[in-house]
């Protein structure tokens, strides 16, 4: 720093333009600095962390915490002396993909409920002799039995717009 002021204070043309070059780096710091901000909106966002997101969260948490509650309780409801193989509850929006290990020429029960709104629709690959079914999501409760093929996979998809909670469960008859 002693040889930056021995060269100001020994030589008065550079000082000119030292200040010249000082001045200059301000000003291009300055316009950089206004260049980069001046497109973006400074606003305060709101962040997840945020009251009203997080409120917002736990509702949508609730709900579906009584939704899954009443789904089980309908299926639940339903399971006589019948020993469970598979069982599971699951978001309508994700649906219930399976492929259960289940004996081939047993026989078994699929039985589902959902809650909440709109229906969803119930397949298995093979068929294995059981239709496509409609599953509404108003809480009550579709059962089949059938007999098992070599191997099976179940699909419940919600159709367009539905919402709720899916519970679900295959037991050995």
């Amino acid at each position: 720093m002693e040889v930056l002021g021995d060269l100001v204070m020994s030589r008065p043309q550079l000082r000119l333009s030292q200040r010249t070059m000082l001045l200059g780096c301000t000003a291009l710091s300055s316009f950089l600095l206004v260049a980069c901000t001046s497109g973006q909106d400074n606003r305060p966002r709101e962040t997840a962390s945020s009251p009203s997101s997080s409120a917002r969260a736990s509702s949508a948490q609730e709900t579906e915490k009584k939704l899954a509650a009443e789904a089980r309780t309908a299926v639940e409801g339903t399971a006589a002396q019948e020993t469970l193989v598979e069982s599971g509850v699951e978001r309508v929006t994700d649906g219930v993909h399976s492929e259960p290990f289940l004996r081939a020429k047993e026989e078994y029960r699929l039985t589902a409920a959902c809650a909440g709104d709109g229906d969803a629709k119930i397949t298995f690959t093979p068929a294995a002799g059981i239709a496509a079914k409609s599953l509404p999501c108003d809480r009550s409760v579709v059962s089949e039995r059938f007999v098992a093929p070599e191997s099976v996979r179940l699909d419940i998809t919600g159709g367009q717009g539905a919402s709720g909670m899916i519970a679900w469960r295959i037991s050995r008859i």
